[in-house]
C-alpha cells in the first residue's frame, strides 16, 4: 500500500484499544514511516519497491527514530492530545513499544500483499506473502478507520 493513508486504521485502533497506554502520535507515525522509501523511490523516478524500511530490522531502526523523535517532541504532542481531548503522559517505554508495534503492523500488513518483501532480512522469501486474500487486508484496512473515528467519539463524549 505505498504512499496511502490505509495504515493509519490499524495502528491507531490499536492506540486507542490501549489508551492511555503507549503513545498515539508513535503508533501513527510509525504506521505510515516505512513508506518514506517510496517518497525516495518516487524522487528518483524509480519504480516502487518495498526494500529497507519493509522488514523487520529496518522497522525496528524506523520505530527507534520514530521513538527518538516522539520522545523529543512530547510536550507540544502532549498540548494536542490533551486540546483534541486525548490526554496522555508518556513514558520511554510506552512511546517505543507504540513505535515498534506501528512499523511492525506497516510490515506485517505488507508483507501479505507483495512478493518483493523479505522481512525477515538478510534471509530471502516473504513467508507471510498471500496468507489472506489482498481484498481481506485492504478491507481490514478501509473498514478500522470509521471503527478509529467511533471510539474517539466515544472516548471524547464519555470522558465529560
Amino acid at each position: 500500500m505505498p504512499l496511502t493513508p490505509f495504515h493509519f486504521g490499524p495502528a491507531l485502533l490499536l492506540a486507542l484499544l490501549i489508551y492511555p497506554a503507549g503513545s498515539i502520535a508513535a503508533f501513527a507515525l510509525a504506521s505510515v514511516a516505512p513508506d518514506a522509501e517510496h517518497v525516495i523511490h518516487l524522487a528518483r523516478g524509480e519504480p516502487f519497491y518495498h526494500t529497507i524500511l519493509h522488514n523487520v530490522p529496518g522497522a525496528i531502526i524506523s520505530a527507534a527514530i520514530i521513538a527518538a523523535a516522539v520522545w523529543n517532541l512530547r510536550a507540544p504532542l502532549m498540548r494536542i492530545q490533551s486540546a483534541i481531548h486525548l490526554p496522555q503522559k508518556y513514558t520511554p517505554k510506552g512511546v517505543a513499544a507504540s513505535a515498534l508495534i506501528g512499523s511492525l503492523s506497516h510490515i506485517l500488513l505488507d508483507a501479505i500483499l507483495y512478493p518483493e518483501m523479505p522481512i525477515l532480512w538478510p534471509f530471502k522469501g516473504n513467508p507471510l506473502l498471500g496468507i489472506l486474500p489482498s481484498e481481506h487486508v485492504y478491507a481490514l484496512c478501509a473498514t478500522t478507520f470509521p471503527v478509529v473515528i467511533f471510539l474517539y467519539a466515544y472516548r471524547v463524549i464519555t470522558r465529560r
